[in-house]
């Protein structure tokens, strides 16, 4: 039996096949929220995603990518857990069977913590380590050094990549910045690690060079979307909303700087349910499909 077989519930919300066309696209759920500390619900937005994702247009237009024309495998969730060593084990078993075929993952959230599992992955190997890139839009570092009494969480994962994995701070590009404290953000100055603050990256010209200069320097890139990296006047339902951020068109410019990038895995997290009319899950749904549909054109040029 596989990690697959063995860890993800037949569930699947959004599959389809094209005939003659080998998928474009994986979808894996992952409905953990245990560790929020403010807005929970996240655990229910894999699946409020999809419905939205069922619901929206999948052509991108400035991408010239037909997502109805594409074979996509939704997998289903990663089944429950309240144990956040039980998630991130089973994530990073899933996710690392699934990227050896190399067709593009989509991981849907779930609270931020789900990323320690799945990108830690690429940290696993000596060889590996270096070659991928961290991609981040989030209002928050999350260098916590522990949150409401746990070490492992939504608020502590990338301080735990570096410190636990081994991630070097330097192959991290963070976007949309503004919620920290005094002491995260000594610690990221001093750790190196790249920031586009979202006062900076109101500027998409400039960042966006900033974002390819980095890309360039990388086998692989992998994209994790915190929702809350974008203003809450937009996407109002996420766990721990935060004023003035980035607005859902900056966030999808920046994804489009990626174009030429391998992006192998990217996740979306913090879609707190509870609190949506809709909106958010629009908006996760459309950054899904955009962010497919680029990864798809990579793997299109490299079969030609």
């Amino acid at each position: 039996m596989s990690y697959t077989e063995l860890y993800i519930s037949s569930d699947p919300n959004i599959s389809f096949n094209v005939k003659g066309k080998k998928a474009s696209l994986r979808i894996v759920g992952v409905p953990f929220d245990y560790t929020s500390c403010f807005r929970p619900g996240s655990r229910f937005a894999p699946n409020s995603i999809r419905t939205a994702f069922q619901n929206i247009e999948i052509f991108s237009h400035r991408l010239g990518v037909d997502m109805e024309n594409s074979t996509i495998e939704d997998l289903g969730n990663i089944r429950q857990t309240a144990n956040i060593e039980q998630m991130i084990e089973s994530v990073a078993k899933v996710t690392g069977e699934l990227v050896n075929d190399k067709i593009p993952i989509a991981i849907l959230g779930g609270e931020h913590s789900i990323t320690y599992g799945s990108f830690g992955i690429f940290l696993d190997s000596k060889s590996a380590k270096n070659s991928t890139g961290l991609v981040i839009f989030d209002a928050h570092l999350d260098l916590r050094k522990e949150f409401s009494g746990l070490e492992l969480s939504h608020a502590t994962f990338l301080r735990q990549l570096i410190e636990r994995r081994g991630l070097n701070a330097l192959d991290v590009f963070h976007i949309g910045t503004r919620a920290a404290s005094s002491e995260e953000w000594k610690l990221a100055k001093q750790l190196g690690i790249n920031i586009l603050a979202a006062h900076q990256a109101h500027d998409v010209a400039r960042g966006s060079e900033q974002l390819r200069e980095f890309a360039e320097k990388h086998e692989q890139i992998y994209v994790s979307i915190d929702l809350d990296g974008m203003d809450p006047a937009f996407v109002p339902a996420v766990g721990t909303p935060e004023p003035f951020g980035l607005t859902p068109e900056e966030v999808l410019n920046y994804i489009y700087a990626l174009r030429g990038a391998k992006i192998p895995v990217f996740d979306i997290v913090e879609l707190a349910v509870p609190y949506d009319n809709g909106t958010t899950a629009a908006v996760a749904a459309k950054l899904l499909n955009e962010t497919a549909c680029l990864a798809s054109l990579r793997e299109d040029r490299k079969a030609l």
